[in-house]
């Protein structure tokens, strides 16, 4: 399916990806490695996911309204990733980042990413958007369809 969803970005187009597995061989992102936010296998719900603003480039500004929210206990490993080495006019940034820890059970620090909107060099290439966490068990803020629709709309313009 990696090779199938690079072809279908280099030819312009846009593509969203959950998925808990982060594996740094996919040519449709730019993840280099990948770090086990929860070794346990347990999050809690009530977990705020920051949209960051991809207007703004040079800090980083949150989008409060599109923010989310985790609804369910995900009982998943979950990544974070860091970006790789990106080829000759590719781009790569965080788009979502989770909150900060809330106690000694969040074991990560600072704001972790947990989406990365990555597109390629070439010419035509689309964009994709990948998702680390379950993004259907993301839905405590009922705000999945303006969170869709920004990224359909004007993320993937």
């Amino acid at each position: 399916a990696d090779g199938g969803l690079r072809t279908f970005m280099d030819n312009g187009g846009n593509v969203f990806v959950s998925s808990l597995k982060v594996d740094p061989n996919y040519t449709f992102t730019s993840a280099d490695s990948a770090h086990v936010l929860n070794p346990t296998g347990r999050m809690t719900s009530g977990l705020t996911i920051h949209f960051v603003d991809p207007s703004v480039t040079d800090s980083v500004h949150y989008l409060p309204e599109l923010e989310l929210k985790t609804s369910a206990l995900i009982s998943r490993r979950v990544s974070s990733f860091s970006h790789g080495v990106l080829d000759f006019g590719a781009t790569s940034r965080d788009l979502f980042v989770l909150q900060a820890p809330r106690n000694s059970n969040d074991n990560w620090t600072g704001n972790p990413a947990i989406a990365q909107l990555f597109q390629s060099g070439e010419t035509l290439s689309g964009q994709s958007v990948f998702f680390s966490l379950p993004f259907h068990l993301c839905k405590a803020n009922n705000n999945m369809i303006p969170v869709m629709d920004y990224i359909l709309n004007q993320i993937f313009h």
